[in-house]
């Protein structure tokens, strides 16, 4: 049950309760855990397995950083268990069942609430390119950025991008997407294939227009008014440009130009294929 700050904390329990932990070793079990899904008093989101209650540092068995969050699945069948929630981070993937299917959904809509919901895309990827590796896979995408899995029961993560760190992205047999020197993987030129290639501009262009895909969720409420803050600011920019440039000046440009600004976007579309090679530039 969510929980609220107290006055002997400043730490937020968004969601606290008994599930079963898919634990490897020679033999992988499932053992009942105490999870907590909280806010630090640092800020920072965390889930922490316990082994029993109390929730206190000598019952901590595993601590994951919810700011590597990688995407979410659910309703999966592994190890004889019918019921299973997936939590990816960057680093690993972490299975959860419960014989309760009103449980699993709690769980599932506490995380994406918070975090946010994501669209997921069938992709595959024609050959090796940096981390990631050729073969079927999927493409994760929230509000805020997207995630490359592989289609394994459960899935794991092979990379992570914010959309800021895109510099272009577009194609037409293919999506092709550009990172920038800011991004933390580097400069490169990734191509995927998939059937999906007009749907993914069309949520890319939203998203680089800081146009939540999702509305319903924690992060799409705050992009929905910052969006709409931004569009109150573009519209004020044209008309400022009509008075300045005259009603017969094309305001195309200048329209695109100045919203670019005003959301402090650096993404390009790229209608046409992007260059063939994959090397950084």
């Amino acid at each position: 049950m969510a929980r609220g700050t107290t006055d002997f904390s400043r730490e937020q329990i968004i969601k606290d309760g008994y599930l079963k932990h898919r634990e490897p070793g020679i033999v992988t079990r499932w053992r009942h855990r105490f999870l907590v899904f909280k806010v630090t008093n640092a800020g920072r989101l965390t889930l922490i397995v316990y082994k029993d209650q109390p929730p206190i540092p000598d019952n901590e068995l595993t601590n994951i950083p919810i700011e590597e969050f990688g995407g979410l699945d659910y309703n999966m069948k592994i190890d004889g268990e019918k019921q299973v929630l997936a939590i990816l981070t960057t680093h690993v993937t972490e299975c959860f069942a419960t014989d309760s299917s009103e449980t699993l959904r709690e769980w599932r809509t506490a995380i994406q609430d918070y975090l946010g919901k994501e669209l997921v895309l069938n992709i595959d990827i024609p050959y090796k390119q940096k981390m990631l590796k050729p073969g079927k896979a999927q493409m994760r995408i929230r509000n805020t950025g997207f995630t490359i899995t592989t289609a394994d029961t459960p899935p794991k993560c092979q990379g992570s991008w914010q959309i800021l760190h895109i510099r272009k992205f577009g194609g037409s047999d293919s999506f092709r997407f550009e990172t920038g020197s800011k991004c933390p993987s580097g400069e490169f030129l990734y191509v995927i294939n998939t059937e999906d290639t007009q749907r993914m501009k069309r949520v890319f262009t939203d998203l680089s227009l800081h146009k939540p895909i999702f509305q319903d969720d924690r992060t799409g409420r705050r992009m929905t008014q910052e969006h709409q803050m931004l569009q109150r600011l573009r519209n004020q920019m044209i008309s400022k440009s009509h008075q300045q440039l005259g009603p017969r000046h094309s305001l195309q440009n200048t329209d695109r130009h100045t919203y670019a600004q005003a959301s402090q976007r650096r993404i390009s579309v790229q209608h046409e294929p992007l260059m063939s090679d994959n090397r950084p530039r």
